[in-house]
């Protein structure tokens, strides 16, 4: 069955959080509709749409039953409530809350206790049942942002928190440049890697892609050219208890591997990452080439390098094209691009 959800995104960056659940709907071949707003996702899709997007996505705070979209205005916004069937939704024996989330500063001049005030009185007299702050049996939420507010039931939190005990400090092999797992496993979606797929990071490092890749029932293949990172990686994955891998020593510009679905990778680029001599741009030049040769036809390939490499030059004469970049600021001198390329 068809639904419109929308979901309520992190704010770490601009675009990689839509982006990474429309990865993830493609990686399951689920049709979508989608607008979105700055930290909100409106999708029209199947109805399971909300529950794989809940479990997988990194940068996603919550799903919601989409009820409404109207006008960020507060007169508008009552008489909308007034074409909402409640009945279909809750009955007279049921508790509810209301929240209203304001993305930063949108719509100021709506107050949000107000609307949450007045929305439940509303629902109150339509339906009969009664306001439960603390537990409520059923949670209506509504956000405010670029002129518009949606409002809906939350259907369910995402597993976000979680990604949070698997940050580097708690892994028994640890190296400063770790990536963080949010980004990790966002990274993950965009490779648009699927469950029993074949996953693949050739610069595996510590193993925080593979680690996600795991966790979502990825079979994962891993490699490192440090002997030191290859070891950690294995000591990593198996502290997590994932299962399925292999970690070999092998350098990313010989691979010796002839089947992957999806690739996810941080190649290193100086710093306290080693590069074994290699410039960056060299570096990741001469991996996109050996790929060429050996990914899938139709398989997608996520890359996270400094803002600084020239990605659009490192796949000439390559068969693959950029379809998505996203930046990320990680301090004053380095700002880092998320790149997905295709065939």
């Amino acid at each position: 069955m068809i639904k419109n959800h929308f979901y309520i995104l992190s704010g770490e960056t601009k675009t990689i959080a839509a982006a990474e659940c429309l990865a993830i709907l493609e990686s399951l071949n689920m049709d979508y509709k989608a607008e979105k707003y700055d930290q909100v996702l409106l999708l029209k899709a199947e109805g399971e749409s909300c529950q794989r997007i809940a479990e997988r996505a990194a940068m996603v705070h919550r799903c919601c039953i989409s009820l409404l979209k109207c006008e960020a205005d507060f007169n508008q916004i009552m008489a909308s409530l007034r074409d909402v069937d409640f009945q279909k939704h809750i009955s007279a024996k049921e508790t509810f809350a209301v929240r209203v989330k304001r993305i930063k500063n949108y719509s100021s001049e709506v107050s949000s206790l107000l609307l949450e005030k007045e929305i439940g009185t509303f629902i109150h007299k339509r339906v009969g049942a009664r306001a439960n702050l603390k537990n409520p049996d059923k949670l209506f939420y509504g956000v405010l942002t670029e002129g518009v507010f949606l409002f809906g039931i939350s259907v369910r939190e995402s597993e976000r928190k979680a990604l949070g005990l698997r940050k580097a400090k708690f892994r028994p092999f640890f190296i400063p440049s770790s990536m963080n797992p949010h980004l990790a496993r966002a990274m993950v979606n965009l490779s648009r890697a699927r469950p029993k797929g074949v996953f693949l990071d050739p610069f595996c490092g510590a193993g925080g892609l593979l680690i996600e890749a795991g966790l979502m029932g990825c079979k994962t293949i891993g490699s490192d050219i440090d002997k030191k990172m290859v070891r950690g990686a294995k000591r990593n994955l198996l502290h997590f208890n994932i299962v399925n891998w292999n970690i070999i020593v092998s350098d990313a510009k010989h691979l010796p591997f002839n089947h992957f679905d999806s690739i996810a990778t941080d190649p290193p680029y100086g710093g306290s990452a080693s590069t074994k001599g290699v410039r960056p741009e060299e570096l990741i030049e001469s991996f996109l080439h050996e790929l060429d040769e050996l990914s899938s036809p139709t398989g997608y390939v996520c890359l996270g390098t400094p803002l600084t490499v020239n990605v659009d030059e490192s796949i000439l004469g390559t068969s693959f094209r950029i379809i998505e970049k996203h930046l990320i600021p990680v301090h004053k001198s380095l700002t880092r691009q998320i790149i997905v390329l295709r065939k």
